[in-house]
């Protein structure tokens, strides 16, 4: 009879160590994506502030160059919106 209390018993604490492993891996988790969340943010942020930048930056441009100038910044400025390399 003793040997039934004690084999239940560690089925039990075995059960509680799987519940509370499982639960850190689920909390790791959660964290993990939280981070890449708050990344992706962070780099939509940046690239936010570099696209008001640059149009800022083209914004001055314009107004000191010539016609032909005006065209090319024009078609960099669309080409970088568009997601080119435009180095």
């Amino acid at each position: 009879m003793w040997a039934l209390y004690l084999t239940s018993a560690a089925l039990a604490g075995a059960c509680l160590t799987a519940a509370a492993c499982w639960a850190l891996w689920r909390r790791a988790q959660a964290r993990h994506l939280a981070d890449r969340a708050l990344a992706r943010i962070a780099a939509d942020a940046e690239r936010q502030q570099a696209r008001h930048a640059l149009t800022a930056l083209a914004g001055l441009a314009r107004t000191s160059a010539t016609p032909p100038q005006r065209e090319r910044l024009d078609l960099v400025l669309w080409a970088w919106e568009d997601g080119a390399d435009c180095e």
